[in-house]
């Protein structure tokens, strides 16, 4: 790595002087701050089936505890962490100073083989890095090596054999196996293996002072041990106070695994002849608080008396009343809490006191409301309290007239179980509804008529005490006579048209019965003169009908005849298909119908060019008429027709038969020579042509012919539009006059282009061509395309193509016209990788375009590595943060050029550094470090350090650059600048939990410097924690010189260039 070191003006912008009386040692603490948010994420990815416990994110420069489980069946096969391979385990602990991505490969157990994954940690005593991992089968640490280590395939139950060998300058402080601690050793057995292990081991260097001993304090939680970590010196003591949390007691104190009593919350360690580990177990103080709790009758209540409850447990007492009883009051400490009460149990939460609890039970009372309709009563009447089991009688009381209609009980008819007016409602253990309903006596009255009449109504129901009127309804000609009831006398109503019965008390049976009435009737008598029935009678008859009523009168004439006229007492009278109704008839009526013989008209229509000896006339029925038909000279009868439908004639003769109707004779006459007139227009002929006779029912034949270019156009027949087939008309079985022409145009050439994708076709004319037209085809190509091919109606005429143009001298059948065009095969996209170099000290501003790949990709898929590109900037000088590089690469083609682009980022540092105070003695401050004294007197054997952090950025906060920082403390002297300073002054710099350099004072007071790298500083800078304190080793040494000396920070260039 080349080093660039700050400039003398750079480094004098971060010297600090510090003027102190000093015994220190040395404690580093580095602080990253490279998360912006101060949360890192972490992503896990699975394959096979397994369940993982995570967060999907941490406070940054935290522990990310992930907790792997495979499903049954399964194992553990890989772990990587940022596709790093790790060690299997169920527990991974993963440091989150970035974000993360895991992934887990779960995979089907397939042997009786177990892996077993050991996991060794080192955990740091006094100033010992912490390292560690998962290695190979054997793996070599910055402390020594283990032999095996890694992931180990074993037979279950086998013991495993481990060599631990320790690098020089480290030795032994304490060793755990699975979180139970053994004797540190070089060679341990672990037998019974089955599952993962973890071996842990605490270390500590040997360059520490050898007349000092560590002291390690740890716990289980729920507590402190104070101090946690000191050095002692040998021979000397050390009292470490041990303070359980509120609610904990101390269960039990190790030294070095050997249990020691503790006096009054102390323990005191005297005599230090070695290092020592104390363990303190912290374990919940178990309280017990008393419940009392009282009951009363007529229930229980468990627990009850005196109950013990451990302190903050819950408690839960049933209460359960007897049958017929409910809780009436439940009071705690006096206040009542019935209202807490739930499902008979009463729940008290957290225990932490006594209390008094009392319960008291009462009868359980139901309401039941009685209530009744009108017309009657019930006693009780209203709400009615009844307890617990106890029965309510109900007497109910119907006024008169009245009876009980229902007893509704909650909804449902217990009519049924009314004894003598007496409803007992028994056992009651809930509320109750009894609705008592009356309805009014009823009678049924019936009414029987008789032959000859009805009554209404035929059957009544009648309140108890009501009247009931009968209306007699005798039939027409008919009257009342008299009515019974019940079979009794017979009784002749005065108003014949209706009865009354009143106070009906009991049912009736009443019959009606009726008589004919005479003065009610009178005759019809009917005449009939002619052919034809009257009410289906051939003769004259008569009828007896009822006064007032109507008399239908229908006349049907028989065949051949029809109804002349009707006469009603002389007078005719109108009818409607043969019917006359007699109305409101009041007396005796004569009636006269007459029948008379049909007459029909023969209409006789004759044509041109011939006669008829008949004309139209009227004929009676069933007659006969005969017709005599001439046709002119050169005409022939054509056809006769009767009422529209052809007939055959005999010599010109025809009988129209049994006349029965009217009916049209009609008779037409035809030529037997006709003239066909034939005609053809310009650009063509016919032949034959002009004027041409044909016989009857003979054929003619013309055709036309159009010239060169030219076709048919218009052809009309008899003054309508016809149609030639093959240029021929044929007038078949000639029966009229007929005449024909034909026009001729130019015959339409139809070019029809297909649809084209990549160009385009364009006509030296437009539409429409005619026959011996030239013209011409010009193909036009889109950019990126080529012609490949023309046909013309399906030749390929590529070759004859002139300027990409295609010529039709004179055109005589229609064309249809194909053009392919072929896309060029042209660059799409650039794709760049690399550079090698990606970031840039203050210093470097040529861009290294080392390691750079840009690969050209084209329309048909294919790619080829391209140099012949265009790179801006090339030149950095003036840039600092994220620089964007614009890659430009270029092609020619045959109709126009293309130019494609991308990119790529590189990172150049400002050269521009920091260094701000930012907490002295735990109080917060923002100074430049070369603007900040500090106070450092005060300083003891033994006593508090005194603690300031500074941190280091670069200047620009260019995110994603890292820098490289030197921490240097030189030119060391007292204020008089001649005495010698006393050992076991410390000072130490760390920074994340990495010792940076810890060293004694009186090393560099003749001027020369104590300096570290601290390694990669991110973006947002880095946080450096610098102790000075006076070991206790220096006894009651008072250290009065005043010193002074520098402390700085230097930067070399980017990391890795």
């Amino acid at each position: 790595m080349m080093r660039a070191r700050l400039t003398s003006e750079q480094v004098a912008a971060i010297v600090v002087s510090i003027v102190c009386i000093v015994t220190v040692a040395a404690v580093l603490t580095l602080t990253w701050d490279d998360s912006p948010d101060g949360t890192s994420s972490l992503s896990v990815e699975t394959s096979g089936h397994g369940t993982v416990s995570y967060e999907d994110s941490y406070p940054f420069g935290t522990v990310a505890d992930v907790w792997i489980t495979p499903d049954d069946g399964y194992v553990i096969y890989g772990i990587t962490v940022d596709g790093e391979p790790v060690g299997l385990t169920n527990n991974l602990n993963v440091f989150m100073d970035r974000d993360r991505d895991i992934f887990i490969d779960f995979r089907e157990a397939s042997s009786d083989d177990v892996e077993v994954e050991v996991d060794v940690s080192i955990t740091e005593v006094m100033g010992i890095i912490v390292t560690g991992g998962i290695g190979d089968v054997s793996k070599t640490y910055e402390w020594g090596t283990l032999t095996p280590g890694g992931t180990i395939s074993v037979v279950p139950g086998t013991s495993i054999t481990f060599t631990l060998t320790l690098a020089d300058g480290y030795r032994f402080v304490d060793m755990r196996i699975n979180g139970n601690e053994v004797p540190p050793s070089e060679t341990f057995v672990v037998g019974d293996v089955t599952a993962d292990m973890n071996i842990e081991l605490w270390l500590m260097k040997t360059d520490v002072d050898p007349g000092m001993y560590v002291i390690h304090a740890e716990h289980n939680g729920h507590g402190s041990v104070t101090p946690s970590d000191c050095e002692v010196a040998a021979g000397g003591s050390v009292t470490l106070t041990v303070s359980p949390n509120d609610g904990y007691m101390v269960s039990s104190v190790l030294v070095n695994y050997s249990e020691v009593e503790l006096s009054d919350g102390k323990l005191v360690l005297s005599d230090i002849d070695g290092n020592k580990v104390v363990s303190v177990t912290f374990e919940e103080i178990e309280y017990t608080e008393t419940v009392t709790v009282s009951v009363g009758d007529n229930g229980t209540v468990s627990p009850s008396g005196d109950v013990p409850v451990a302190y903050g447990d819950d408690l839960t007492i049933s209460i359960v009343p007897d049958e017929g009883y409910r809780i009436s009051k439940v009071t705690m400490d006096g206040e009542d809490v019935t209202s807490s009460v739930t499902g008979q149990e009463l729940v008290l939460r957290e225990v932490k006191s006594n209390h008094d609890i009392t319960v008291a039970f009462e009868k359980i009372t139901y309401t039941v409301a009685v209530s009744s309709g009108g017309h009657g009563s019930v006693d009780p009447d209203g709400d009615v309290l009844v307890e617990y089991g106890d029965s309510l009688t109900v007497k109910i009381a119907p006024d008169t007239g009245y009876v009980l209609k229902s007893v509704i009980l909650d909804g449902i008819d217990v009519t049924s179980s009314v004894s003598g007016l007496v409803f007992v409602l028994n056992d009651v253990v809930s509320d109750h509804s009894v609705r008592v309903e009356f309805e009014v006596i009823t009678y049924t009255v019936t009414v029987t008529a008789g032959e000859n009449g009805s009554a209404d109504p035929t059957t009544s129901v009648v309140e108890y005490g009501k009247s009931l009127k009968i209306v007699f309804i005798p039939e027409p000609g008919y009257r009342t006579s008299y009515l019974t009831i019940n079979g009794g006398d017979r009784i002749v109503p005065d108003d014949r048209t209706n009865y009354v019965i009143d106070d009906i008390i009991e049912d009736k049976a009443v019959e009606v019965f009726f008589e004919r009435d005479d003065s009610a009737y009178a005759s019809v008598s009917v005449a009939i003169v002619g052919h034809g029935t009257v009410n289906g009678n051939s003769d004259s008859f008569k009828d007896e009908v009822l006064k007032e009523s109507s008399y239908t009168i229908t006349s049907v004439p028989s065949e051949g005849y029809r109804l002349s006229k009707v006469l009603v007492d002389n007078v005719e009278v109108p009818t409607s298909e043969g019917v006359y109704v007699l109305k409101d008839i009041a007396r005796d009526t004569a009636v006269e119908v007459v029948f008379e013989i049909l007459m029909f008209t023969v209409t006789v229509n004759v044509g041109e060019h011939g006669s008829c000896d008949q004309q139209t006339q009227v004929v009676e029925y069933g007659s006969d008429l005969t017709f005599t038909f001439t046709p002119d000279s050169r005409y022939a009868v054509h056809s006769v027709t009767v009422d529209g439908v052809p007939v055959e004639i005999v010599d010109g003769t025809y009988v129209l038969r049994d006349i029965r109707a009217d009916h049209v004779v009609a008779v037409t006459f035809w030529k037997v020579e006709f003239d066909i007139e034939i005609s053809a227009g310009e650009n063509g002929s016919a032949s034959p042509s002009g004027i041409q006779r044909v016989q009857e029912n003979e054929s003619l034949t013309v055709v036309f012919t159009p010239s060169e270019g030219y076709t048919y156009d218009f052809v009309l027949v008899d003054g309508e539009e016809g149609t030639l087939t093959n240029g021929t008309y044929v007038f078949s079985n000639v029966l009229a006059d007929h005449e024909i022409s034909v026009t001729f145009k130019r015959i339409v050439i139809t070019v029809s282009i297909d649809p084209t994708e990549g160009g385009s076709v364009e006509a030296s004319s437009e539409a429409p061509y005619y026959y011996g037209d030239p013209l011409t085809l010009t193909f036009t190509p889109d950019v990126w395309y080529g012609l490949k091919s023309v046909t013309v109606n399906g030749v390929d005429v590529t070759a004859q193509l002139t300027d990409s143009k295609y010529v039709f001298s004179a055109l005589t059948e229609d064309q249809t016209v194909s053009a392919v065009f072929e896309k060029y095969t042209v660059v799409d996209r650039i794709e760049v990788e690399g550079p090698s170099k990606t970031v840039y000290a203050s210093s470097e501003n040529t861009l290294d375009t080392s390691g750079l790949t840009v690969t050209a990709y084209y329309t048909d898929r294919s790619s080829r590595v391209v140099t012949d590109y265009e790179l801006s900037p090339t030149d950095l000088t003036g840039k600092s943060g994220v620089v964007t590089v614009t890659v430009r690469y270029s092609e020619s083609y045959s109709n126009t050029d293309k130019t494609v682009e991308a990119s790529f980022s590189v990172k150049k540092a400002s050269g521009e550094f920091t260094a701000y105070v930012t907490e002295y003695n735990g109080a917060a401050v923002n100074e430049r470090l070369s603007q900040y004294v500090f106070d450092l007197k005060g300083l003891e054997p033994g006593g508090d350090a005194i603690t300031f952090k500074v941190k280091v950025s670069d200047e620009t906060g260019l995110s994603g650059v890292d820098f490289n920082a030197c921490v240097w403390v030189q030119n060391l002297q007292d204020s008089s600048k001649n005495c010698a300073l006393s050992k076991n002054i410390i000072l130490t710099a760390e920074s994340g939990g990495n010792r940076l350099f810890s060293g004694d004072l009186y090393g560099i007071a003749d001027g020369s410097g104590l300096q570290t790298d601290v390694g990669s500083v991110p973006a947002g800078g880095m946080e450096i924690t610098f102790t000075l304190r006076m070991s206790s080793s220096a006894g009651s040494d008072t250290m009065n010189q005043s010193l002074s000396f520098n402390l700085g920070v230097y930067a070399y260039d980017v990391e890795g260039q």
